[in-house]
């Protein structure tokens, strides 16, 4: 078999195993981000929350019923900012269309589920 017919990873197959060990250090990285950033929007969409529903208790006329429909928008709210950040971090990461088997998470991360 002649030289110019081999790929690299044929040549050096550690080449291969430290590519596929980086790609899950990089995912391992941004799943634990995700966590962070998932946390972090959970306790400030709560406090956010919590603040909506206080400022329409302790009102002239109090009215807890409104305060916690509000609230609880308000926490979906700040939620939805949270994961809009959260899923821009991931097109960054991984744009629609760029080759999976490149740069995407290894096989082993990929859902076994169809999406919908």
């Amino acid at each position: 078999m002649s030289q110019e017919h081999t790929t690299p990873a044929q040549d050096n197959p550690k080449s291969s195993t430290r590519r596929a060990s980086d790609a899950a250090g990089d995912l391992s990285c941004l799943v634990i981000a995700t966590a962070c950033e998932v946390l972090g929007g959970l306790s400030h969409a709560s406090a956010e929350a919590f603040k909506t529903v206080d400022s329409h208790v302790s009102a002239q006329k109090p009215n807890l019923i409104e305060g916690v429909l509000k609230g609880n928008a308000r926490f979906l709210e700040e939620m939805s900012h949270t994961m809009e950040t959260v899923a821009e971090r991931f097109r960054l990461k991984y744009p629609a269309g760029a080759d999976q088997s490149a740069e995407g998470p290894p096989a082993a991360a990929t859902p076994k589920y169809p999406s919908t």
